[in-house]
């Protein structure tokens, strides 16, 4: 009786020949526990056939939890779970066998072998958790090259830095070259992410390696390029660059742009003018390095205030984008926390969706003491 049982359930399923033929392990259990059927992969791995054996009698890597074996026939449904044997893992399958009268007679168990999906994906988790951590060492680099937020003699800086991802692809800076004589400078890396942000520190120390005999707008500017070539980056790296020179006794402010189509802005009580000039990006090809340079008054009591595109090309809904007349109308406003409101401005604009770096960085002049 038992053994026309068993071919009853057999006939349920697969033929052995194909069952034998599977990589997977498969064993049939009736409802009492005793393994019916084992295939052929599943007697090669424990070394012999187990059919008539009881599940209790199998090793530990063969048992399955009889409540949920039994689950799988009360619900009418297949049990799906993974077992971690060891240094292997197991992807088992649970399927109720039914007689013509939809009574539970078997249940056919497949192991699938998933150690190498398993482990690659652990490896992935692992190499993931890796480069968070080193972006957030990183982050705290980038963020730790920035200038103070103080004054500097007749100059007070403060600035606004923010990234779409954890790294950003802005940088700024200002420094003393020469006595009484500043570099002020804000550049915007093409690009997110650990290159873009590597990037900014390739600017931040070249522009710091520059000296008395080439800190002026062009020569600094074409040093900055050659520079940026012997990197050998491919075609689509570029760096758009806004690079000027505050001489504070003279109260002159010499500068040139190389690309960076987020034109500073100066202004005061009285008056607000945009600061433009022509020059095409540093690139990674060499296809010359021509500057205009320009200069105007920067004296106590005006302010300089540099950005980078993320402020002015934030869109709303529609697709339209900040724009530049938009930022000076609320420079206009005379706000007491001018960065603070351009960000509030910018955030409301485009309903809180922040899609690029910026930085902004506003520049007081007071009176040389």
């Amino acid at each position: 009786m038992e053994l026309e049982r068993k071919d009853e359930i057999l006939d349920k399923i697969l033929s052995v020949e194909v069952l034998d033929a599977m990589a997977d392990w498969v064993k049939v259990v009736n409802i009492n526990g005793k393994i019916l059927y084992a295939n052929q992969a599943l007697k090669d791995a424990v070394g012999y056939d187990p059919t008539g054996s009881n599940t209790d009698d199998l090793d530990d890597f063969l048992k399955l939890d009889t409540s949920e074996t039994a689950s799988a026939i009360e619900k009418n449904e297949i049990i799906q779970k993974e077992l971690n044997i060891g240094e292997n893992y197991y992807q088992v399958k649970c399927s109720p066998i039914y007689d013509d009268k939809m009574n539970p007679i078997a249940i056919v168990e497949v192991f699938r072998d998933v150690t190498r999906e398993r482990v690659l994906e652990l490896q992935l988790i692992q190499s993931n958790e890796n480069v968070f951590h080193d972006m957030e060492i990183t982050k705290r680099i980038q963020k730790s090259i920035l200038p103070v937020k103080a004054k500097y003699k007749n100059i007070a800086i403060d600035y606004l830095y923010e990234a779409t991802e954890t790294l950003s692809g802005d940088m700024f800076d200002i420094f003393e070259v020469e006595k009484d004589t500043y570099v002020i400078y804000i550049a915007d890396v093409a690009g997110h992410g650990i290159a873009a942000s590597m990037l900014t520190m390739f600017i931040r120390q070249t522009v710091r390696n520059l000296n008395k005999d080439n800190y002026e707008p062009e020569l600094a500017l074409k040093y900055i390029s050659d520079k940026f070539l012997e990197l050998n980056l491919q075609s689509d790296r570029y760096i758009t660059l806004f690079y000027g020179v505050y001489y504070a006794k003279t109260e002159e402010f010499v500068y040139a742009n190389a690309g960076h189509n987020s034109m500073p802005i100066i202004f005061n009580d009285n008056k607000i003018s945009v600061l433009e000039a022509k020059g095409r990006p540093i690139l990674s090809v060499d296809l010359g390095n021509n500057y205009e340079v320009k200069k105007t008054a920067l004296r106590a009591g005006d302010k300089l205030f540099l950005y980078t595109d993320g402020i002015v090309e934030s869109k709303n809904v529609h697709g339209e984008e900040f724009g530049l007349d938009r930022l000076i109308k609320t420079i206009l406003s005379k706000p007491n926390k001018l960065l603070k409101a351009i960000d509030i401005a910018v955030l409301q604009y485009s309903f809180g969706d922040q899609r690029d770096d910026f930085a902004m960085l506003l520049v007081d002049i007071d009176k040389m003491k």
